[in-house]
């Protein structure tokens, strides 16, 4: 009786982590390259991007982009005043707190206007994604480019907005790529298991810039 109990209970933890494999070989074969390449074109995800050159051989690249009503001129204020002590990130504020990256400008909340005194970021200036990380700008080309670069022990990473005019003049094509390499083991636990939730951050990331570009540009809005 015991002898069957056991192989009962052994089959049922097999079972158990024979689901756990299907799941994980699921996400990363199927699901992982749409919220990895969220809204981006196969152009748009294979062709080299400002920025690239800083992680070399990079473990997980994401290429993610949204159209927005507006003219990148006014897409612009808003990126640049992001971040940790300033703006913040236009997202789940909520959740934000909770990983200790919302301490903005206007209190707890990402903030719903532009803010002068935040529009001169410069090269080689930190932009803080907490209190104590953070990112350099690398380089930036107004209206058009701004390239975040970080590094740590054993891992580096790019985070880069590239603005794009449509044809039209009033519409802007707003691509994000994230470039990651890590050596680690903690470190490639991190990325490999947040990396579903960090899309569902920034897809809210993107979708608020939109709305606050197109919310603040009433002549494109009738469009």
């Amino acid at each position: 009786m015991e002898t069957l109990e056991t192989m009962e209970a052994l089959l049922l933890i097999a079972l158990f982590y024979f689901v756990k494999v299907v799941i994980v070989f699921i996400i990363l074969i199927f699901i992982r390259p749409v919220y990895q390449n969220w809204g981006a074109s196969p152009e748009e995800t294979s062709r080299s991007m400002p920025g690239d050159h800083l992680v070399v051989s990079p473990k997980l690249i994401s290429t993610r982009a949204i159209d927005i009503n507006a003219p990148p001129e006014q897409v612009w204020p808003w990126i640049i005043q992001i971040g940790y002590g300033r703006a913040g990130w236009y997202n789940y504020d909520i959740i934000s707190r909770c990983l200790g990256m919302a301490h903005y400008i206007d209190g707890w909340r990402s903030c719903q206007r532009i803010v002068p005194e935040l529009q001169d970021l410069q090269v080689r200036d930190r932009l803080r994604l907490s209190r104590r990380k953070g990112y350099i700008v690398a380089d930036i080309k107004p209206h058009r480019v701004l390239v975040l670069h970080g590094k740590g022990t054993g891992n580096c990473h790019s985070w880069v907005y590239v603005c794009e005019p449509c044809e039209d003049g009033v519409h802007t094509r707003l691509i994000v790529r994230h470039r990651n390499k890590y050596s680690a083991w903690t470190d490639k636990i991190l990325f490999e298991c947040f990396d579903i939730g960090f899309f569902f951050m920034e897809r809210s990331h993107l979708l608020g810039l939109k709305r606050l570009a197109e919310k603040n540009t009433p002549c494109v809005a009738g469009l």
